[in-house]
């Protein structure tokens, strides 16, 4: 198999093209790690082209080779396009992690990058980049992660985590949240009280360091009265005996 390409760049145009020596001619294949990407019959030479090359087509390239008299061993090569960080899979809640006090947790996120990438961790934008983390690769799907430990209510905040290789970089933001159910709100009190409105105060309970929201209940009470009282419906009644 001729290796027209190992190295490019993402958005590149790229050939493989197998040369097979046999007599008869046989029948080519080429493929990668799921599918056929071309095929030939009866030829010697076959070309596979693929189009505006991404991070995903970085891979194991197979040619294979029959004709009525057997089988000629595959042959591979691995295309590797490079590209610069992107995240990988779905973000709903995928930049939220959970913990409780005084436990460990690994903060982490997945991105598509060739070469491998670095990722530097912060606790603020321009802090001082966070030790503990580690870098897990799968092709060209990369996983950073770093790990808080004895989590303290100062730890329940955003994180910043920069992606960088040699073809570009990202920022994202990552936030470690308190597990804790909040307790009970204390100290309720009402004042600036009119006929319309009132401007409720509390004491919050503990909720691990996360940031809490509060939902509002108002009970009102009615009495009915008569004002003025209603006399309509007395009547004097005469002494007893006239």
């Amino acid at each position: 198999m001729s290796r027209l390409v190992g190295s490019v760049k993402e958005h590149d145009n790229v050939t493989l093209q197998c040369h097979i020596n046999s007599n008869p001619a046989s029948d080519i294949e080429i493929r990668n790690s799921t599918s056929s990407i071309g095929s030939g019959t009866s030829a010697k030479i076959l070309k596979a082209s693929i189009d505006d090359v991404g991070c995903l087509h970085t891979g194991p390239y197979t040619c294979s080779a029959r004709n009525k008299l057997g089988q000629a061993e595959e042959q591979s090569i691995s295309l590797q396009v490079k590209c610069a960080p992107r995240s990988y899979g779905s973000t709903t809640d995928g930049y939220e992690f959970r913990s409780g006090l005084s436990g460990n947790v690994t903060l982490n996120l997945t991105v598509l990058a060739f070469p491998e990438p670095t990722f530097t961790w912060r606790r603020t934008r321009n802090g001082r980049p966070l030790d503990n983390s580690a870098v897990i690769t799968d092709g060209v799907r990369v996983t950073g992660s770093v790990t808080i430990f004895d989590v303290k209510d100062e730890d329940f905040r955003k994180y910043t985590v920069e992606v960088t290789n040699t073809e570009g970089n990202i920022s994202k933001t990552v936030m470690l949240i308190s597990a804790f159910m909040p307790e009970t709100p204390m100290d309720l009190q009402a004042s600036s009280i009119s006929v319309r409105s009132f401007t409720p105060t509390w004491e919050k309970g503990f909720n691990g360091g996360a940031k809490q929201s509060f939902k509002h209940t108002i009970q009102t009470t009615w009495r009915t009265v008569d004002y003025p009282p209603n006399t309509a419906n007395r009547r004097r009644h005469p002494p007893a005996g006239h």
